[in-house]
């Protein structure tokens, strides 16, 4: 319907129902698609941290399909009598993208649309940002780690402001030149952090891990653990992180015209409204490319194989 309106300027066919059904997709279908994103989100830690709740049928009921379907179907019942039933005028202009606002939005109280806002557009993008960071976390400390070092020397090698000199005779072709420039302190401070540091926590935490993994070897199955839910955590990455970039814009707009700013933004929204069409298309793409074996399917269907041809040898 959307695609239709951006590519006509427009909405057909001119009718009531058809005007009714495209407010109901456009805030029923898909703040039902985003609630039901917030308890993935919200998921995910059970299934990874907690998986023996969900490990008997009493604990998939209450874990999984009772939540599932109350976030789910929360926003299209909500939309549904809001949108169809509820008592207000409705006038329909099909040169608007949501054929003009749903009539309720001028019927409802102010701190109702206040609530609206934000437990249905900041909220949703708040848990899903906190419950996707807090599964980071445990990457993070590699990527800094990992990062620090070459970053650091990038700028002290390439860019810190110091007289280069260079000498193929010696190892480094002479040392870097930010040695004779930087201050004692910071000197001492890399000689330490960057040399001495480096080994003791090496040598301490390698100690400690294989003496946790003797006394409890329950350390290994935790390991293949992760492994196994490592694809489950990439899902949940992309399917988040393609929500919030696309739709937050939009949600801070909104959100601040809903405390009384009504100017706020008024010549970017029209910008950042197409935005939020683009989950609805990326989503799909984002959850297809981690499920197991698509890869060789694909495969399977794009690239021909050839087919191996066979000589019959004839005895005359």
């Amino acid at each position: 319907m959307q695609m239709n309106y951006l590519r006509l300027g427009f909405i057909t066919p001119l009718t009531a129902a058809f005007y009714l059904i495209n407010q109901f997709v456009i805030y029923g279908i898909w703040y039902g698609a985003t609630f039901s994103i917030v308890w993935i989100s919200i998921e995910r830690h059970i299934l990874i941290f907690h998986s023996t709740r969900v490990a008997t049928a009493r604990g998939r009921l209450l874990f999984h399909y009772i939540p599932l379907m109350l976030f789910s179907l929360y926003a299209p019942i909500l939309y549904a009598y809001l949108i169809f039933f509820y008592p207000c005028e409705r006038i329909y202009d099909g040169t608007q993208t949501l054929c003009g606002d749903a009539c309720f939005w001028g019927s409802i109280s102010d701190s109702f649309a206040q609530y609206m806002s934000i437990a249905h557009d900041i909220m949703p993008i708040v848990i899903i940002v906190v419950f996707g960071a807090a599964l980071l976390l445990r990457y993070i400390p590699l990527m800094l780690f990992s990062l620090y070092a070459p970053i650091l020397y990038a700028y002290l090698i390439f860019f810190y402001p110091c007289e280069r000199i260079y000498d193929g005779t010696q190892t480094l072709c002479g040392d870097a030149c930010f040695w004779g420039s930087i201050s004692d302190s910071f000197a001492q401070y890399m000689s330490i952090a960057h040399d001495i540091m480096p080994i003791v926590i090496i040598v301490v935490f390698g100690a400690a891990l294989l003496l946790r993994i003797i006394i409890q070897k329950r350390c290994l199955r935790q390991v293949n653990e992760w492994r196994k839910y490592r694809k489950m955590i990439i899902q949940f990455i992309f399917i988040s992180s393609t929500f919030v970039i696309f739709y937050l814009p939009y949600t801070v707009v909104d959100f601040v015209k809903a405390l009384g700013f009504s100017s706020f933004g008024i010549n970017v929204i029209q910008y950042f409204l197409p935005l939020t069409n683009v989950p609805s298309i990326a989503l799909p793409y984002a959850t297809l490319i981690t499920l197991p074996g698509l890869k060789q399917k694909l495969f399977a269907l794009t690239i021909c194989k050839a087919k191996q041809n066979t000589i019959h040898t004839t005895v005359a």
